[in-house]
């Protein structure tokens, strides 16, 4: 039984299972225990799991987390004016830009 499991995991991670359970799970395990060549058959089991619509999102790489900063929702960060985002949007709808950083603040609103 430890053996058939070995088996198991090792044809899983050799095929990039994302989720050992949920992929052994959907796996005829009684039938695959009692084949004779269990090696082959957990393999083209597996194979056609990574081939199926509704079980080929177990498999594959992991996707690397993406990179950079989380702030805060709707809060912009970076550019050279403290205010860039609303100079953004004063340019894009053609009104003048915010020059002396003061909050948005400068009496031509």
């Amino acid at each position: 039984d430890r053996d058939f499991d070995d088996i198991v995991k090792d044809a899983i991670a050799a095929a990039h299972g994302k989720n050992a359970k949920a992929i052994k799970a959907l796996l005829d395990v009684d039938t695959l225990k009692a084949s004779k060549n269990q090696k082959a058959d957990v393999e083209k089991a597996i194979k056609a799991l990574t081939e199926a619509e509704d079980s080929k999102m177990l498999f594959g790489e992991d996707q690397p987390a993406p990179v950079g900063k989380i702030g805060a929702i709707g809060k912009v960060t970076g550019g050279t004016s403290g205010d860039s985002f609303l100079d953004s949007i004063r340019a894009a709808a053609g009104l003048p830009v915010n020059q002396n950083n003061n909050g948005g603040n400068n009496g031509n609103n």
